[in-house]
């Protein structure tokens, strides 16, 4: 939702784009920064962790409904509304006449189905290890 705003409030596809790929450097930094190699694969926090998390956590909250309060100041004249397509059938219409969409809508519902058959394989038939 974030995202959209920000291509609302810019006018500009670029914003949103930046906007998601930073969101998923910092994940996959943060990932590789705080990642224990020597961990399994469940996840377990102690009470000192999950305070540490609330401590970067809420800081961060306000810090980032700071920028977007800042964000939506500048942009405040920028930003221009466009009225949806009236009913419902033509913006289905519109949006699979995009063949972009349709390809990777279809390329999506593909892996989905690959991905939970594997993982039926893997949890039915594979042999118990």
């Amino acid at each position: 939702l974030i995202i959209g705003y920000y291509v609302i409030r810019t006018g500009s596809i670029f914003a949103g784009i930046l906007a998601h790929f930073l969101n998923n450097a910092a994940a996959e930094v943060f990932q590789y920064l705080w990642a224990d190699p020597s961990s399994s694969e469940t996840v377990s926090l102690t009470a000192e962790q999950l305070f540490g998390i609330i401590m970067i956590g809420v800081p961060a909250l306000v810090v980032a409904a700071a920028l977007l309060y800042i964000f939506r100041h500048v942009t405040r004249e920028k930003a221009v509304i466009v009225q949806p397509i009236a009913k419902p059938k033509q913006d289905v219409k519109a949006v699979l006449s995009h063949w972009p969409i349709a390809g990777v809508a279809a390329l999506y519902l593909v892996t989905t189905i690959l991905n939970l058959f594997l993982m039926a394989v893997i949890k039915y038939i594979s042999p118990m290890q």
